[in-house]
């Protein structure tokens, strides 16, 4: 069984999906989580973590609202 590294990321979407389609007809979102710092708190740090989704998880992203 192949073993995958996995993380979580909770954040909020800093704009709206970009979402397109590739020549071979797989779905592609690109978009940037804004994510805070837990232990800078009342400095209020935060770090954009940029996404790219494929296939399933572009569709699924693209319903994704900023705020």
């Amino acid at each position: 069984m192949a073993s995958y590294n996995k993380i979580q990321l909770v954040g909020t979407l800093k704009d709206n999906p970009d979402v397109k389609v590739t020549t071979n007809g797989h779905a592609l979102a690109k978009f940037t989580l804004v994510v805070p710092r837990l232990e800078s708190l009342p400095n209020e740090r935060f770090d954009n973590i940029p996404i790219t989704a494929w296939r399933d998880n572009a569709d699924k992203s693209a319903q994704f609202k900023p705020g």
